[in-house]
């Protein structure tokens, strides 16, 4: 506690003037290296992923103002993809209904939905080969549990929010081929969602017939 107020993160600054090149070498002010400032931020509390990036947006860009990015820079009026990316955790612990709570748990899929649709561009998403990423594992039944609960929940209703949601494709500055593509992705993601919301009662069905056709006793 900092004058009654509880401390969240502890910045620290530092200035280098060491590189590491692709063969993992260093150089430094011998090879003209410029120097660069490090700032460090350490959260008192391991609050996920999201609470990072909101420190990354709202804390230090305003204040540094930089012309590169390594995630989204997000617009000034904040009402942009990133906006609604956040949004889940804004909601954290205030009042929200079903649909919200859950949808906002897949924040990386709303971010890609309202990329792909923001009104008046034309951003696709594309596949990098190269590219790889890390997760956390769970150390934990209850938290294993809880992290596969919280991503089938948050990829259902960002879908259903995505299919209610289809029509700001034509507000888009997409092709008509893009567009037409998206469209059937869409049709296709329809049917794959129908098919997954019955998919238990198909199997009870054929649990059923199966069950009831070894009881004939003309069998």
């Amino acid at each position: 506690m900092v004058q009654d107020q509880p401390v969240t993160a502890h910045i620290y600054e530092f200035t280098t003037q060491l590189s590491v090149d692709s063969d993992l070498k260093f150089k430094g002010l011998e090879k003209g290296i410029v120097p660069t400032q490090i700032i460090f931020c350490m959260k008192e509390r391991n609050q996920k992923k999201i609470n990072s990036h909101w420190w990354m947006f709202n804390a230090f860009c305003p204040l540094l103002q930089p012309n590169v990015c390594v995630l989204l820079k997000n617009n000034e009026i904040g009402r942009g993809p990133l906006a609604l990316y956040f949004k889940g955790e804004t909601l954290a612990g205030r009042d929200a209904d079903v649909f919200t709570s859950n949808m906002y748990l897949a924040e990386d899929r709303i971010l890609c939905w309202e990329l792909v649709a923001k009104r008046g561009h034309n951003w696709v998403l594309k596949y990098v080969k190269s590219a790889w990423g890390e997760t956390d594992v769970p150390n934990e039944v209850p938290e294993f549990i809880s992290q596969r609960c919280r991503w089938l929940n948050g990829s259902f209703f960002a879908a259903i929010y995505s299919l209610a949601h289809i029509g700001q494709m034509s507000r888009t500055k997409h092709s008509r081929k893009q567009a037409l593509a998206l469209y059937f992705e869409g049709l296709y993601n329809f049917l794959n969602l129908l098919f997954a919301w019955f998919g238990l009662a198909n199997y009870y069905i054929f649990f059923v017939l199966l069950s009831s056709s070894l009881k004939d006793p003309s069998l």
